[in-house]
């Protein structure tokens, strides 16, 4: 299912936007650097992507995003970012298994 993700306050350098939520996703700029929050996936550096930023303030990042938890068990999300929408390729897939659906 896609999802809108919420683009935050940009924080001062090395910190986390006034507006970061847990919940939700959200993408944000510090130092140059974007970086995009998954529930369950943690943050992310986008700086392996080309990242465009659109009139509106949203951002497309390409190619698509992978991203493993921190957590026990690890899990992948995988996706893309267009024009601040999440859109899922797999979500929440155990590590070790495929990431194609």
């Amino acid at each position: 299912m896609n999802t809108a993700a919420k683009r935050l306050i940009d924080p001062q350098p090395g910190g986390i936007p006034a507006d970061f939520d847990t919940q939700g996703i959200g993408y944000w700029r510090d130092g140059g650097e974007w970086y995009l929050y998954l529930p369950g996936g943690g943050i992310g550096r986008l700086s392996q992507h080309v990242v465009t930023e659109h009139e509106d303030g949203t951002i497309t990042a390409s190619p698509s995003i992978l991203m493993t938890s921190p957590g026990n068990p690890r899990r992948h999300r995988h996706g893309f970012l267009q024009r601040g929408v999440w859109e899922p390729c797999s979500d929440d897939v155990p590590v070790g298994e495929s990431t194609q659906p």
